[in-house]
C-alpha cells in the first residue's frame, strides 16, 4: 500500500499519469538566484528515473537530482557547481508536487534562493533554454556539468 501511495505521489510530482509516464519526461522551469542577484536559470525534470535540475548563467552551471518517490513535502537534496562549489537544497513543494521553493547553501558560505515552477517561470525570458546538459534529461543519465 505504501508503494502504491508513494506511485501516485510521483506521478502528481511529475505532472504526468497513466502509461505516457515510463516513455515521457515533464520539465518546470527553475531559477536560482544569488548574492547580488546572480540568476542562474533551467529546468527541473523528472521522468521514472528520478528529478533532475540543472540552472546556468552561461558562465556557472549548478545541479542536482533526487528520487521523485519521496513523498514529504519537503526536498533534501545534494547540488554541483561547475566552479567547484557544492551544497545542499532544502525546497519545500506546494500542493501541485510541481512548484516549489527553498534554499541553497554553498559550501562557501553563501545562501541562493531556489524557485521551480509557476515561481521560477515569471523568471524566464519566454524561450525555450536549455542548460547545459539538458539533453540528457529524461533518459535516465545523471546531469553532467560540460
Amino acid at each position: 500500500m505504501k508503494l502504491k501511495a508513494a506511485f501516485l505521489l510521483s506521478t502528481i510530482v511529475l505532472g504526468a499519469a497513466g502509461p505516457e509516464l515510463a516513455s515521457s519526461a515533464v520539465a518546470q522551469p527553475v531559477v536560482v538566484i544569488g548574492p547580488s542577484g546572480l540568476t542562474l536559470k533551467g529546468t527541473a525534470t523528472g521522468s521514472i528515473w528520478g528529478i533532475r535540475f540543472t540552472a546556468t548563467n552561461g558562465t556557472l552551471t549548478c545541479g542536482g537530482s533526487y528520487d521523485g518517490l519521496i513523498s514529504s513535502p519537503t526536498i533534501t537534496t545534494q547540488v554541483l557547481c561547475s566552479d567547484g562549489r557544492k551544497g545542499i537544497v532544502i525546497a519545500t513543494r506546494e500542493r501541485s508536487g510541481i512548484a516549489g521553493h527553498g534554499t541553497v547553501s554553498l559550501n562557501d558560505g553563501s545562501e541562493w534562493t531556489f524557485m521551480f515552477g509557476h515561481a521560477a517561470a515569471n523568471f524566464q525570458d519566454g524561450s525555450a533554454s536549455r542548460a547545459p546538459g539538458s539533453e540528457l534529461q529524461g533518459q535516465g543519465q545523471p546531469v553532467t556539468d560540460r
